[in-house]
């Protein structure tokens, strides 16, 4: 039985709040709702969440910045290494700090230190919370098969390069970005314009 939510402004409809743990054989259901519709079909499963969790996980080794991507077999993503060169300070650009790896923040490859520390946090509490999804060899990355849980590989990725932006008096640069952008279609390994710290 559904449990009133209440009115929701942006859906501009009632909410249906609904619990399922009583539901124990696994299979594919829907919701139905007579004179209303049907949901989408969902999982009911011990493993109901493991294909997204993956493929979610995953993405992060598709935004690494500062190393191929060979990933023919699983997204069909595939190019060179991009943005190895050295940075330079915005203010002084004759100073330049190796700031390579971390993981592109959108398709402008600009790499932000708040949205990583964000992202970093959410993934370390996903690990202590399920470390059963993200065992050894569970993500196809490069260092799958290396006896240390893959999700734990992907955000060392990530740390490393957060330790790349701490400057020498213990302060952090806020991001890495280019004075212009990139045209939509240029693959990391061609876009060599200055990188900005």
């Amino acid at each position: 039985k559904a449990v009133p939510w209440g009115y929701d402004a942006d859906a501009e409809q009632e909410i249906y709040w609904g619990r399922f743990h009583s539901l124990t054989e696994p299979g594919r259901y829907r919701v139905v709702v007579p004179d209303i519709g049907e949901s989408a079909p969902f999982v009911i499963a011990n493993e109901a969440y493991h294909e997204v969790v993956t493929m979610a996980t995953r993405a992060f080794y598709l935004q690494r910045s500062g190393i191929a991507i060979e990933d023919s077999d699983n997204s069909g993503v595939n190019h060179a290494a991009g943005h190895l060169e050295p940075a330079v300070l915005w203010d002084d650009r004759t100073t330049e700090v190796d700031v390579h790896g971390g993981w592109y923040d959108a398709g402008d490859y600009g790499r932000y230190l708040p949205t990583a520390a964000f992202a970093v946090n959410q993934l370390l509490y996903a690990y202590a919370n399920a470390p059963e999804f993200f065992a050894d060899d569970t993500l196809a990355i490069p260092e799958s098969g290396n006896g240390v849980p893959d999700l734990l590989d992907e955000i060392r990725w990530e740390l490393e390069w957060l330790l790349r932006m701490q400057r020498e008096d213990g302060a952090v640069y806020h991001k890495i970005t280019t004075h212009s952008y990139p045209a939509f279609s240029t693959l990391p390994g061609d876009d060599h314009a200055q990188l900005l710290l």
